[in-house]
């Protein structure tokens, strides 16, 4: 899944052989605008977008592939401007960064950074007992997401798994350097499903992707939240200048101190704590 200015696009599979449908959704309203069957991707396991050129790239092949393929999409909701391209290693997931030019993909248990030729950079240890989806970029974070999925699978024969917390999901915040800043806890009392991906644009909502049954039936759900603009946690950085007060006769005077919020996509705000609205 990917999001645009004024789209959620998605890639739904039948089969690895059969013709991958991709899904237009309206960013104002999530209905659904048109739908596009014309080409075969592959698995199509995960999607970027490159805002900068109005590029979208859908990893082709199988789950983990080694072809990406680059296309457009024009104002007829057609598909044009096709190119298969080959890529050193096997991506399961891929992801675009607009600040840096760089292209970011997921090689179990690596968080690999490559620059726009798929050139690898640099490489990041990101190692989770579960099962690995999605990836995407936003404001010099990587976001990383994984769900529980409760069961041994032969991919993974030697994970350690939860049935309590079957269908729940994480969401590792990475920044830019490699370093895991905090993780978004999605528990299965909230969403229950396979999170399939993550994807942000231009502000703090967050849209998840997820794969759930309905009335038995696979489907897929997309949500929107503004958790990233919650706050995580509040720092004192100044203590007030006044401590002392004579009991009943002297009210709180908060002049000097400080207070830093930080919000759960990693943001800092200063505030004086005799800001207007402190409380």
């Amino acid at each position: 899944m990917i999001v645009t200015d004024k789209y959620i696009i998605f890639a739904q599979v039948i089969s690895d052989t059969d013709n991958t449908i991709i899904n237009i959704v309206s960013k104002n309203n999530l209905e659904l605008l048109e739908t596009i069957d014309t080409y075969c991707f592959g698995h199509a396991n995960d999607m970027a977008y490159n805002s900068n050129t109005d590029e979208i790239y859908i990893l082709s092949g199988a789950s983990s592939s080694d072809k990406i393929t680059k296309f457009k999409i024009n104002s007829n909701f057609e598909i044009t401007d096709l190119q298969e391209i080959n890529l050193s290693r096997k991506y399961s997931s891929i992801a675009y960064d607009s600040d840096h030019d760089y292209f970011i993909g997921y090689n179990s248990p690596n968080i690999i950074i490559m620059n726009n030729k798929f050139e690898e950079i640099k490489s990041i240890d990101a190692p989770s007992n579960l099962v690995h989806q999605g990836i995407s970029y936003w404001n010099n974070h990587i976001y990383f997401s994984c769900y529980e999925r409760g069961t041994i699978t032969a991919s993974n024969p030697n994970a350690i798994y939860n049935n309590k917390e079957k269908n729940s999901s994480l969401i590792y915040m990475y920044d830019i350097n490699g370093n895991l800043k905090r993780s978004l806890y999605i528990p299965n009392t909230s969403i229950s499903g396979e999170i399939e991906s993550v994807s942000l644009c231009g502000n703090s909502d967050i849209y998840f992707a997820y794969n759930v049954k309905i009335d038995e039936k696979e489907t897929v759900s997309i949500y929107k939240s503004d958790v990233l603009s919650k706050v995580a946690k509040i720092e004192l950085t100044n203590e007030i200048t006044k401590k002392s007060y004579i009991q009943n006769e002297e009210r709180l005077d908060l002049t000097g101190g400080k207070i830093k919020v930080i919000y759960n996509d990693n943001s800092e705000e200063s505030i004086n704590m005799n800001q207007e609205g402190v409380e």
